[in-house]
């Protein structure tokens, strides 16, 4: 996707191509979307995990977490895990939690009365914080995890579906304070939301850990705020390459189109 460099008017509309590349550049003729087109204002979504290695565990995690890494638990893409030992794993690589950013991963439960999925953050060897999906008990949660034991800080009573997808979330606002969210399926009709204030550890590194046949997949952090525009996706390529018009629908300076497909996968551009 090109970089639009030139200033762009508010809700006039400019063109764009998508072209759709493999690893190697060469454009996939066989394309046909969907794309996902979104505006953001600073960084945009990153990967901290995916699965895609198609091995677990593996470098830079910490920990004697073990898992299945399979198609048959992958949300996006070509795997997802199982996690098989109820161990935590965490890595300190990536340094997460300043205002206004945000971390999140999706979550499917076997059963709508078993089994835990926790995506931790503040992460160290000391332990770290936790929103956690809890079938077992029928919650939402906020936990405290110092030495990776538990502690509940804030619930929240939640219905879980068996074989269903969930985006978990967890937003980092100013004063170390964080707001869990629950998403459905389709990652963006809000179900569930927790708060809590002056979070110790942030930032710091990223952590996950499930037990009771939990499929999880694709860990990404965000940065920035995003911006309205529009369209927000599009289909119809035509030899991998898609041309159309974009608008976008309130004032920013220094944005991102990003432009993502089902597999999950993005481009940005400058606009």
């Amino acid at each position: 996707m090109e970089s639009h460099p030139l200033p762009q008017r508010v809700n006039e509309t400019f063109g764009v191509t998508i072209a759709a590349r493999d690893e190697f550049g060469r454009i996939v003729t066989n394309f046909a979307g969907p794309v996902e087109l979104t505006g953001w204002i600073g960084a945009a979504r990153q990967d901290v995990e995916d699965f895609e290695s198609g091995t677990w565990p593996h470098a830079p995690w910490i920990g004697n977490s073990l898992g299945l890494v399979s198609s048959d638990y992958a949300h996006d893409g070509a795997f997802g895990l199982n996690m098989t030992n109820e161990i935590w794993a965490y890595r300190t690589d990536v340094q997460l939690g300043e205002s206004g950013s945000s971390l999140s991963w999706w979550v499917r439960p076997a059963s709508s009365a078993a089994g835990r999925a926790y995506l931790g953050f503040a992460a160290s060897a000391a332990g770290c914080w936790s929103v956690v999906a809890a079938p077992n008990t029928d919650e939402f949660a906020l936990q405290e995890n110092v030495g990776y034991d538990y502690n509940d800080v804030v619930t929240v009573s939640q219905t879980w579906q068996a074989g269903r997808w969930y985006r978990v979330a967890v937003e980092f606002g100013e004063a170390a304070a964080v707001t869990g969210k629950l998403y459905d399926s389709d990652g963006t009709t809000l179900l569930n939301t927790l708060t809590y204030s002056n979070v110790p550890g942030l930032p710091g590194g990223v952590a996950i850990r499930s037990f009771s046949d939990f499929a999880v997949d694709t860990v990404a952090s965000e940065a920035g705020a995003p911006i309205a525009i529009a369209p927000t996706n599009t289909g119809g390529f035509v030899g991998g390459v898609w041309t159309g018009s974009v608008a976008v629908l309130q004032p920013a300076t220094n944005a991102l189109l990003v432009a993502g497909d089902t597999a999950d996968t993005a481009e940005q551009a400058s606009v």
